[in-house]
């Protein structure tokens, strides 16, 4: 029971932290983008 609680808590973690590094790295290519169209 408390095995498979943890494993869960972990998913969601990991799941949180694949989220948060691909929106940084579309931020990051939106702001290239950005910058490209602004020179």
């Amino acid at each position: 029971m408390f095995y498979s609680e943890f494993m869960e808590q972990i998913h969601y973690l990991c799941f949180q932290l694949h989220y948060v590094a691909t929106c940084q790295s579309l931020t990051r290519r939106n702001e290239k983008l950005v910058n490209f169209r602004m020179q």
